[in-house]
């Protein structure tokens, strides 16, 4: 069986990059005639399945947890993820933003044994304790679950996005030592 196409097969043959073959393949415009005839050609030489590009057909459920929007950072992370809702969408994904109190460790790591059994994979914004990291590490154990913001210590998450704190405080020891 010959190996699947993939989207960066695509680009490599074409000679163009990943985001114009993804705008080609899916109709999203924005590429000049000549590099989207290069995409098309390539994609037919490679002898592209248009059935490897269906999204997926089983909806995955994921728990967003952050704070209320009262702290701007949450209030614009709220946004931006209401914003990239139709993408997620695309990918058959409901993200359901919910929000904590991180001043209540032992109620969020409560929503987070209570998410899940109905959930498939878990966002987090939330507290550094020992009852998050346990309830997440015995939740991650079914499903990915990522840390945002903040990298709670031994959960088990399959990533972290956010600030490497410990690159960032030796940047400012080293400009305050300048």
């Amino acid at each position: 069986m010959a190996a699947k196409v993939t989207l960066s097969d695509i680009a490599a043959a074409a000679g163009v990059s990943l985001a114009t073959v993804d705008r080609v393949i899916n109709g999203r415009g924005g590429v000049s005639a000549a590099k989207e005839d290069r995409v098309l050609r390539a994609a037919r030489s490679l002898r592209l399945n248009r059935r490897d590009l269906q999204p997926p057909r089983q909806l995955k459920r994921v728990a967003v947890l952050i704070q209320p929007p009262g702290n701007p950072f949450h209030a614009e992370l709220a946004s931006g993820l209401a914003r990239l809702r139709p993408a997620f969408q695309a990918l058959n994904m409901l993200l359901q933003i919910q929000h904590i109190d991180p001043a209540s460790p032992a109620q969020t790591a409560s929503r987070i044994r209570a998410l899940a059994d109905a959930h498939d994979g878990i966002i987090i914004s939330g507290p550094d304790t020992p009852d998050v990291a346990a309830a997440l590490r015995n939740a991650a154990s079914r499903f990915p679950i990522v840390t945002l913001a903040t990298d709670i210590a031994d959960c088990g998450r399959a990533a972290y996005v956010g600030p490497d704190d410990v690159r960032a405080g030796r940047v400012a020891g080293d400009l305050i030592g300048r």
